[in-house]
């Protein structure tokens, strides 16, 4: 064989070379990648044999102990329920949606126990509005008997800057001034003949006494009221003393009106239509009243402090909301209760929830890792079959390349020596 013939043979022996050291790299992966699979095999058995799911423990009528799966009714059960973590917000799992807004399911309601999203609670059987500090109080209690003590109001209305006053003791109505005047008169003075000189002769002190009389000009329901104005001092409170019969102190005048008028001897009548009575108690139109510690008593047995309601049913309303008396209270169209009402429950410990080993699906498990193991060990045999047959060729190779050298060299050699 020539010089440039082997020369040939051996670049064809080199490339073959290099194709069986690709090809078993090739298999090496494989192979590599057949134990990663086994691996991974290996990982899903051992997860499946080792899940843990939660139940509902309780027993029946007859005693006998039963494992239910979790969910609202079960829990119901034993008399819990579940809780936001982040508040006191009960988790309405008949309404509640899981990431795909689909009903949440028993895996989703262990889910987010586990991670601490929600957390399940269950009422203090022993709670009452008194450990929230919201206690209802017997003592405060309405009284019909200071509710009923009424005596009358009087209306006030304020014209320009002065204040008008219907008069307790008259209900002077009438078409125009004098009219008014004149049953003003009557209703003060019954045994003075009407209309007869006596009579015009007190129209006249009366004009004269007060000239700030004026019929209401606001003819509502075509009517006129009799009543008298007041300036805004207290100069001339005496000339109610003319159609009352009493006296009158103007209490808080303001330049926009007085708004409290209070009658000698009598109540502090008020222009919402309630009154004060000398023993410090504030009435109302609604027969609620306000006591000297400045409890307002409602005629449903409830009363306010510091601005809270308490009921008697040991419920209690703050800031607009209604607490229940088991601490409940609904905000935004979502349930709630307050801490003191709830005892956490740790479904780690707690008797009425187990957390258990699942094991319906072992042997499907172990089924499955057999028959693939099984797969992978076979292929893995064929893959080193091949790798065994390859390296066994890329030997050979290497043997017939190191002759193709020796053979290329020799021949140099004998040219060399040719020429020489």
């Amino acid at each position: 064989m020539g010089l440039a013939a082997s020369q040939a043979h051996l670049d064809l022996l080199t490339l073959r070379k290099s194709d069986l050291e690709y090809l078993v790299m090739q298999i090496s992966d494989r192979r590599l990648q057949l134990t990663r699979d086994m691996e991974s095999l290996a990982a899903e058995k051992a997860r499946k044999l080792s899940n843990r799911i939660l139940y509902v423990k309780t027993t029946d009528s007859n005693g006998e102990e039963l494992t239910l799966s979790l969910n609202e009714e079960n829990l119901k059960k034993v008399n819990l329920m579940v809780l936001n973590m982040a508040d006191n917000q009960v988790i309405d799992l008949s309404k509640e949606k899981n990431d795909q807004g689909e009903p949440v399911t028993s895996w989703n309601i262990e889910n987010n126990l586990r991670n601490g999203k929600w957390r399940l609670a269950r009422l203090d059987e022993d709670y009452s509005a008194s450990d929230a500090g919201y206690g209802y109080n017997s003592d405060n209690g309405y009284n019909s008997d200071i509710a009923n003590n009424t005596k009358g109001t009087i209306t006030t209305q304020t014209i320009n800057d002065q204040v008008a006053v219907n008069s307790v003791s008259v209900d002077a109505w009438g078409s125009g001034k004098n009219d008014c005047l004149d049953r003003i008169i009557m209703n003060n003075y019954p045994d003075i003949e009407p209309y007869s000189s006596e009579f015009m002769k007190k129209r006249q002190e009366l004009m004269n006494a007060n000239p700030n009389i004026y019929y209401n000009p606001n003819r509502n329901a075509a009517r006129a009221y009799g009543v008298t104005t007041v300036p805004l001092t207290d100069s001339n409170r005496h000339n109610a003393i003319l159609y009352t019969g009493e006296t009158f102190n103007l209490v808080g005048a303001t330049k926009g009106g007085v708004r409290t008028i209070e009658i000698d001897n009598g109540p502090v009548y008020h222009d919402d239509g309630s009154y004060t009575t000398g023993d410090g108690v504030r009435h109302y139109q609604d027969k609620s009243y306000t006591t000297t510690d400045g409890i307002r008593h409602y005629a449903d047995g409830s009363y306010e402090s510091n601005g809270v309601r308490y009921y008697s049913d040991g419920s209690y309303a703050l800031d607009g909301v209604k607490i229940a008396a088991d601490g409940s209270y609904t905000k935004d169209g979502k349930k709630y209760y307050v801490k003191e009402a709830i005892k956490n429950y740790d479904w780690r410990t707690g008797p009425d929830i187990s957390d258990e080993y699942y094991t319906d699906d072992d042997e499907a498990a172990i089924a499955k890792y057999d028959a693939e193991t099984a797969k992978i060990k076979s292929k893995d045999q064929e893959f080193d079959m091949q790798q065994k047959t390859a390296e066994t060729q890329q030997k050979a190779v290497t043997n017939e390349i190191d002759g193709a050298q020796k053979l290329i060299e020799k021949t140099i050699e004998m040219s060399f020596k040719l020429f020489a």
